[in-house]
């Protein structure tokens, strides 16, 4: 796949996670914009890996889908921003070093 298309799909993947998360944000009363800074490293860590693959890496596409799921889970639950970021990339970083193959 050419480099164009991975970064398309990657970026649009990223701008639906930050529109949904805005959302929950909003309909839970959290100040959604708080989080802005963290979708961003998020997305250009992923954004970096898609690009710089010669093939598409299932082990790191699904550990940022889980950290960005877990985020999601985490801050509803508990209201903790700071958790919920610690938390979920954690998690995402024990999914990539022990999940699928390559």
């Amino acid at each position: 796949m050419e480099k164009w298309k991975k970064a398309l799909i990657g970026a649009t993947i990223i701008l639906a996670a930050a529109i949904a998360i805005w959302l929950i944000g909003e309909a839970t009363g959290q100040e959604a914009y708080r989080i802005l800074p963290y979708l961003g490293v998020v997305g250009a860590i992923w954004g970096h890996n898609l690009i710089r693959a010669e093939k598409w890496d299932t082990r790191a596409n699904i550990s940022i889908i889980v950290i960005l799921a877990a985020f999601v889970f985490l801050w509803v639950w508990t209201a903790s921003l700071a958790g919920a970021i610690w938390a979920s990339l954690m998690i995402g970083g024990i999914v990539y070093n022990f999940g699928p193959p390559r």
